[in-house]
């Protein structure tokens, strides 16, 4: 349970944003879940920094949302969770380098670099999700020169292989490449696009399993399987968390009972309620 002593504290940090019982609905990629008990917008970096140390001080832990890959129960989901405002957006030259907000568009990223000549992120054009979903999926591998992370409650500058999941990525600096110095394109570790629900098994898609289970445009109240895009779910209005996870849950043991194949998915439902 937040205190309102927090509350109040939190009213108090300039450039910071504060929303109770925030539909998780508003924010998530399938616009379905229950409330938020304290949503958070943080506008600068000092923001951050105030915010999530006032919180750690109350014995709360802030859940940074870096996607809108996620899923919250119809009953809500407890704690306090923080979305990047302008402090995670925008493109900033520096001499060879490319100051990028880790919630910046990465589809932006390669238009950018496009337009400064450069090379490096071809291989990003037309993709969803952001600049921090590219990193972590492994798409920014050999062009990143460090990171701005927040790390407990200070902001501070790390290389790529000391990033940790508990550290909050602010930003991203990418080297800057003249034709033909660029890296090869990297080997994605995970989903390369933000909304898949299933995880590929070794050396299988997914989406073939999905597709070749006749599975593909299958529909359970308001929730579908995409049609063309078969490892992934539309919600066609009025559908609910439960029915999001139930499709789920029938999309796998479909498939494990064809093919013996048990597949994981990439949304782990969150907080309370079925």
């Amino acid at each position: 349970m937040i205190s309102e002593a927090l509350v109040e504290s939190l009213h108090d940090v300039a450039g910071l944003e504060l929303r109770a019982d925030e539909p998780a609905a508003r924010h998530c990629l399938l616009r379905v879940g229950g409330p938020i008990e304290l949503w958070l917008v943080a506008e600068t970096e000092a923001a951050v920094e105030t915010a999530c140390g006032l919180c750690k001080e109350a014995g709360h832990r802030v859940r940074p949302v870096a996607s809108e890959h996620f899923l919250v129960r119809d009953g809500g989901v407890d704690g306090v969770w923080m979305k990047l405002g302008a402090v995670g957006q925008g493109i900033v030259e520096r001499d060879s380098l490319l100051d990028v907000g880790a919630d910046h568009p990465v589809a932006a990223l390669a238009a950018r670099a496009e337009t400064l000549g450069g090379a490096g992120y071809q291989h990003l054009a037309r993709r969803s999700g952001t600049v921090g979903e590219a990193f972590i999926a492994g798409l920014l591998d050999q062009r990143v020169e460090d990171l701005r992370v927040l790390r407990g409650s200070k902001a501070t500058d790390l290389p790529p292989e000391k990033i940790l999941d508990a550290h909050m990525l602010l930003r991203v600096r990418l080297r800057r490449f003249a034709a033909g110095e660029a890296p090869p394109d990297p080997v994605v570790r995970g989903p390369a696009y933000p909304g898949v629900v299933m995880v590929d098994p070794p050396k299988e898609s997914a989406e073939d399993m999905v597709y070749d289970a006749g599975l593909a445009g299958v529909r359970l109240h308001g929730v579908r399987v995409g049609r063309r895009e078969p490892n992934s779910l539309v919600n066609l209005g009025g559908s609910s968390a439960r029915d999001v996870t139930l499709l789920l849950h029938m999309i796998r043991d479909r498939i494990k009972l064809q093919t013996g194949e048990e597949l994981g998915s990439t949304l782990k439902p969150l907080g309370r309620g079925n």
